[in-house]
């Protein structure tokens, strides 16, 4: 997952935190997640304050709710190989909170089991994958969540329908400003 949308300015960029959107939006996608059935027994986080928010946000969408571990490796300058590395031997459910590039490098590298390939995401956004062993790099994709969609799952789950009316026109907007999020490396 990536961290919600953060605001654009702090005296440190490691102490950025989540705009009000954004916090609603990690609240949509995560909530769609476990509506869909992914049950993560461990989130890692990165130490920045805006991943560390979104991690607390997640956590408490589960039940039971995981543990947070920080993982410094999940910086947006951190590499690959590690983060890889570090996943659990045995079976898991992990949801991993980073930035980007990392994030679209993991997910390249999961996916298409290349080290060149990249699989950018919004903010807020989030994959499921289902992986046999880290080591294989299989990854099999269950879900792949940004806001808007994640809200008409939620609802549609919640109640057995989707109410169009549900997606303001104003959610339409910031969803397009979340996607130009991923061309401006929004970390």
């Amino acid at each position: 997952m990536r961290h919600g949308h953060a605001e654009a300015i702090a005296r440190r960029d490691e102490e950025r935190r989540l705009t009000t959107r954004g916090r609603e939006n990690v609240a949509s996608v995560v909530r769609a997640l476990e509506r869909l059935g992914a049950r993560p027994t461990l989130i890692v986080a990165s130490p920045l304050e805006r991943a560390q928010q979104t991690a607390a946000i997640a956590a408490k969408a589960f039940t039971p709710a995981p543990p947070i571990v920080t993982d410094a490796s999940l910086v947006p300058e951190g590499h690959v190989d590690h983060v890889i590395s570090a996943l659990p031997e045995e079976e898991a459910c992990v949801l991993i909170v980073s930035h980007m590039p990392l994030v679209a490098e993991l997910l390249g590298r999961l996916v298409c089991a290349s080290s060149t390939a990249t699989i950018p995401l919004s903010t807020s956004g989030a994959v499921w994958l289902e992986i046999s062993r880290p080591a294989s790099l299989d990854g099999r994709l269950r879900a792949a969540m940004s806001p808007r969609p994640a809200r008409a799952i939620a609802t549609y789950l919640d109640d057995g329908r989707i109410e169009h009316d549900d997606i303001a026109q104003d959610d339409i907007a910031q969803d397009d400003i979340a996607q130009d999020d991923i061309a401006q490396d929004d970390d």
